[in-house]
């Protein structure tokens, strides 16, 4: 058994953003506050469970959750599907890095492995793929081809879908080379995202219309191992696209769009990336890293996409890459996505890139 007082100092140091991304949680961002929606009572869908970033509390705004005394290991357990409350507390322990003894008594940094200067965390990784991997009640998720292809067939016959589709600027041969689908049952776009060998690892499902009922249901539904590659990697190999170059973005529009100005870039399905992405990279070797992730000033004053450049950035120091390795091109005007900047704006700000280091530096010293 883990003591209570190691428990609150491991949730104490724990990144939330990096949480939820590792648990495949969607949510939004609000003043000091993340909303996402109530994992504690059933037939939850509006973003009303509010986690405060620095106290690491909650507050349910619909049903007063946090009245039952949950804490952020129940939040994990429910989320996650973790039956045992030391496993959950472990899971957060890793992420937080830091290494619980075997008694439990105490707590300190984990000693990382360094293999060509990464640091990186294989038994984190192991644990995400045995849980990721599980349904509400036990039940195995096995992601399947058949599935896929099904799901693609469904996209011919959606006609609404396809003209979202095309209004995001994706045209037919598009949605065949990314083989894109349609979930009839849950109204969603469907993006099966594939690792770098072409094995099908997750499928992301996306909400394209906006409906009242729709405005609090997560825009984004992911099942299966997002953290364990990025996407639209098996894409640019088949294309034959540079990979001495590559550029980060957050979602799969924003990949496809610059795969098709001739950029190659992947998505790391959220703001901040995984060890595992980390080791995708060091692995793919490229001369230069470029981040691109979302200018969501436009419509938050707490930027997400800033934040989570600086996360990678020092996770890309902690992984051990050479920083001149990582620049970041800056979205700018009332562009908020990359996929909405026309190519010839794109060109500008690609090359108006500026230092990681120097970002990180001009952003982080307030």
């Amino acid at each position: 058994m883990i003591n209570w007082k190691i428990e609150k100092e491991i949730i104490k140091n724990i990144d939330l953003t990096m949480l939820l991304d590792e648990l495949g949680v969607d949510y939004r961002n609000s003043g000091e506050y993340i909303r996402t929606v109530c994992v504690f009572h059933e037939n939850a869908s509006k973003f009303n469970l509010a986690l405060n970033r620095n106290k690491k509390s909650m507050i349910c705004f619909s049903h007063h959750c946090e009245q039952h005394e949950y804490n952020l290991t129940d939040f994990v357990m429910k989320a996650g599907n973790i039956k045992e409350r030391k496993e959950a507390i472990e899971f957060m322990a890793k992420l937080a890095g830091l290494e619980i003894d075997n008694k439990g008594w105490n707590v300190k940094p984990i000693q990382y492995n360094r293999k060509k200067g990464l640091m990186f965390k294989e038994s984190t990784i192991a644990y995400r793929r045995n849980i990721s991997n599980i349904l509400p009640g036990g039940n195995k998720l096995y992601l399947k081809e058949s599935d896929i292809r099904e799901y693609h067939s469904n996209l011919k016959e959606k006609k609404s879908a396809i003209r979202y589709l095309e209004g995001r600027g994706l045209n037919e041969d598009d949605m065949e080379d990314y083989y894109l689908g349609f979930d009839c049952e849950e109204e969603r776009i469907v993006f099966p995202i594939y690792n770098e060998n072409g094995k099908l690892k997750a499928v992301s499902k996306r909400i394209f219309y906006n409906t009242d009922e729709n405005e609090f249901k997560p825009k984004y539904k992911c099942l299966g191992n997002k953290s364990e590659c990025l996407y639209g990697y098996y894409h640019l190999m088949q294309k034959g696209l540079d990979t001495n170059n590559v550029i980060l973005v957050e979602g799969t529009f924003d990949a496809i769009m610059l795969q098709k100005y001739g950029y190659s870039a992947m998505a790391l399905m959220g703001c901040v990336i995984s060890n595992y992405q980390l080791k995708i990279l060091k692995e793919m070797n490229p001369d230069h890293i470029i981040l691109c992730l979302d200018n969501d000033n436009i419509i938050d004053e707490d930027n997400a996409g800033k934040e989570g450049t600086l996360k990678c950035i020092n996770n890309f120091s902690r992984a051990g890459f050479d920083l001149e390795q990582i620049s970041v091109i800056q979205l700018k005007g009332n562009y908020q996505d990359p996929d909405e900047v026309p190519a010839t704006e794109f060109r500008q700000f690609y090359e108006r890139r500026i230092k990681g280091i120097d970002y990180y530096l001009m952003n982080q010293v307030r």
